[in-house]
């Protein structure tokens, strides 16, 4: 489904607020609170939606240090949750902090993303999100340098299935997507294509993380838990699907602990696919490695780091 043009007006509100929850990941010791500059709320108005013009919110943190071009993370939180939540879920404010990279959380409206057959708000299942990140990327970069070859995309759950969708749609802004207890939607309208005509014409690189038992977004596909409409594709898929858009040559399994892994290789333009399935675990973010053999945000980042945009 292709959203026309839509213009986007911002609100000069700009909100100091020291939203810095979490744990830090890995064994780096988080900048002392002093250090760190308070991550921003940055109000947007999308003027032209299905229900008229709309305020929505993101959130910004950038790491402590001189003003350079650094990579940029997007975290698209899960239906029904919020941008804090996902702050302090995923503690990537955090390790974006310790890594050196910018991180952004933006807000979906009414707790819900469009992500295709997955999960709209309500009545309203055409809000165009795509566009609405496009603008959120394109007002970060104003309000701090961004590499735009180090541009990368995770979200949870119902965040996960958007950002398949915009590297389905937009694969040329992106070096990375990272997909947490998500899918790529079954529809055979989604996204213009569904998962077996979703051929992105840049490549971009794709890690999935998975609980095996989880009951809301089934690993092996089939209806998503608690919602009236949104059937996803195996988890397996959506990588298959970069993979081979990505022309990769060559794969290779391995386990580690609890976690089995699947790693595509010899890919174009330097770009990979993995997807790591976590055995012990349901619908979540872990970031227990002790308990769950998996830290998701180290994980996602160590994958994404050295990622670069084949269309910037």
């Amino acid at each position: 489904m292709r959203v026309a043009s839509r213009r986007l007006t911002l609100l000069v509100t700009v909100l100091a607020a020291g939203l810095l929850l979490g744990m830090t990941p890995g064994n780096a010791p988080a900048p002392a609170a002093s250090e760190r500059r308070a991550a921003e709320r940055v109000s947007l108005v999308q003027v032209e939606t299905p229900v008229g013009p709309v305020q929505r919110t993101y959130f910004l943190a950038v790491p402590p240090g001189p003003d350079i071009a650094r990579p940029l993370v997007i975290v698209l939180h899960g239906r029904s949750q919020t941008p804090g939540a996902a702050m302090r879920y995923s503690g990537m404010e955090e390790l974006g902090s310790t890594e050196g990279f910018v991180t952004v959380f933006p807000s979906s409206y009414a707790g819900a993303w469009n992500a295709g057959t997955c999960c709209a708000a309500g009545d309203h299942p055409d809000m165009p999100d795509v566009e609405f990140l496009d603008h959120v990327v394109a007002d970060v970069r104003k309000r701090t340098p961004v590499d735009p070859s180090r541009v990368h995309m995770v979200g949870f759950s119902n965040g996960g299935m958007l950002a398949y969708r915009y590297a389905c749609q937009r694969p040329g802004r992106l070096a990375g997507v990272g997909v947490v207890a998500g899918a790529m939607s079954a529809d055979a309208g989604y996204a213009d294509a569904g998962p077996q005509r979703c051929r992105p014409d840049v490549p971009v690189s794709v890690v999935a993380v998975h609980g095996a038992k989880d009951t809301t977004v089934p690993y092996d596909g089939g209806t998503v838990a608690g919602t009236d409409r949104g059937a996803v594709a195996p988890v397996r898929a959506g990588i298959d699907q970069f993979a081979v858009a990505g022309a990769c040559s060559t794969h290779r399994s391995s386990r580690v602990g609890g976690t089995a892994r699947l790693d595509y290789a010899g890919c174009t333009g330097g770009v990979a696919a993995r997807l790591v399935k976590i055995n012990d675990f349901g619908h979540g973010w872990t970031r227990d490695a002790a308990r769950h053999g998996y830290d998701t945000s180290r994980g996602l980042w160590d994958f994404l780091r050295d990622k670069r945009s084949a269309g910037a």
